[in-house]
């Protein structure tokens, strides 16, 4: 048997010792630690397989047990006692990291039962080696039984490396893929992390232009307000334009009905001073007709002067009368006729025409101050006539006192 056979301390130590391929020293690296596990000796004489029934005499006193160490080879990541506890994992952003932390860990359990199995193997190996060192110096004790055994246990040590062996290779397999499901792993954070630190800039965006919305539709708001207290405004300055309308449309009714009167007033007295001069130069002629010097002193002219007169003149107050009154009657028709279309202007509104009316209320306004201009000119004359009519009958009266007196 060769004895010199040595455990490969650092086999599995590259792989184990570092159980992801995050950077280290990150906030955001996940780090695993496989609780460590210690194994226990066979010392107590508790043989298994062929050796079960077989008992060493006076083992614990004739030979001292070896101290053995467990700092060396895979032995070293179990030395606590036997958990299968994991510590808890750091919490990673999402569900589906740490679901996916969870089957690494569930792995590293794996391949750390497989490990522990393989040096309790080796241990066992170990043990075995020091129970033949055992059987050689008691040789001359049950030789042949303890050379059975051996070579039992031989076979059954050889079983179990030829185990651990195949053991190992599939662990080795397992270690490459969960190294390669690590790196897959680790690139899918990167780009979970590149994800997040995408979707987090365009959230800030969405709130800058959230934010900007809404300062817009603050200022959209106040600008309706403005637009509303302007509307109201109006609205209630139109009312007043409205009234002010009416009004200058009343105005305009009583200025449109007052320049007909005028006009027609104008009509009269222009007929009524062209009728006074026709009935003037009549009466002239007449009277210069009528008088004879011869027969002053035989006959009465100023008596007749003075009845014709006054028969003339109760003649022109008369026909002033009727024409005056034909007149009335006409206005009567005409502000009849247009309070009618007054009203059925009003039962039909009209669209809104203030600035025509204002122009046509003032251009009425014009007219009736020159139709007033006119009458007051024509009321001159008429005063003048009255004065002139005067005069002649002072000069009758002196020419009749005269002719009295001669």
């Amino acid at each position: 048997m060769d004895r010199n056979t040595k455990i490969d301390h650092h086999r599995f130590n590259s792989e184990l010792n570092r159980p992801t391929t995050a950077p280290p020293h990150q906030p955001t690296t996940v780090i695993k630690y496989m609780t460590p596990r210690t194994i226990g000796l066979n010392l107590t004489n508790s043989f298994q397989g062929s050796l079960r029934n077989f008992t060493l005499p006076n083992i614990d006193s004739s030979l001292v047990a070896p101290t053995l160490t467990t700092n060396y080879g895979l032995v070293s990541f179990v030395q606590a006692p036997l958990s299968s506890a994991v510590a808890p994992i750091q919490n990673i952003d999402g569900e589906h990291i740490r679901h996916e932390h969870r089957e690494l860990s569930k792995l590293h359990e794996t391949l750390t039962d497989n490990i522990l199995l393989c040096c309790h193997y080796e241990v066992h190996n170990r043990a075995q080696e020091l129970q033949l060192e055992l059987f050689q110096a008691n040789a001359n004790k049950n030789s042949s039984i303890i050379e059975k055994m051996f070579q039992s246990e031989i076979e059954t040590g050889h079983q179990l490396i030829t185990d651990a062996s195949r053991y190992k290779s599939e662990l080795n397999k397992k270690l490459t893929d969960i190294h390669q499901v690590t790196v897959a792993n680790d690139e899918h954070y990167q780009q979970l992390l590149s994800k997040r630190n995408t979707t987090n800039k365009e959230i800030f965006e969405y709130q800058r232009k959230l934010a900007q919305n809404r300062a817009e539709s603050e200022f959209l708001r106040s600008r309706i307000q403005q637009f509303n207290d302007e509307t109201n405004f109006y609205t209630l300055k139109n009312n007043i334009l409205q009234t002010r309308q009416v009004k200058l449309r009343y105005e305009l009714d009583e200025e449109t009905f007052a320049k007909q009167v005028l006009e027609m007033e104008f009509g009269v007295l222009e007929n009524e001073k062209i009728t006074n001069e026709d009935i003037h130069l009549t009466t002239m002629n007449d009277i210069r007709q009528s008088i004879n010097i011869n027969q002053i002193a035989t006959i009465e002219p100023s008596n007749t002067f003075h009845e014709q007169l006054n028969y003339e003149l109760r003649r022109m107050k008369s026909e002033f009368e009727r024409k005056l009154q034909t007149y009335r009657d006409e206005l009567h028709r005409k502000f009849e006729l247009e309070y009618h279309r007054y009203r059925m202007q009003k039962s039909f509104p009209t669209p809104n025409v203030l600035r025509e009316h204002e122009m046509n209320s003032e251009q009425f306004k014009r007219e009736k101050n020159d139709i007033e201009q006119q009458l007051r000119f024509v009321r001159e004359n008429i005063y003048q006539l009255q004065s002139q009519i005067e005069i002649i009958e002072k000069k009758i009266l002196d020419e009749r006192v005269n002719t009295e007196s001669i």
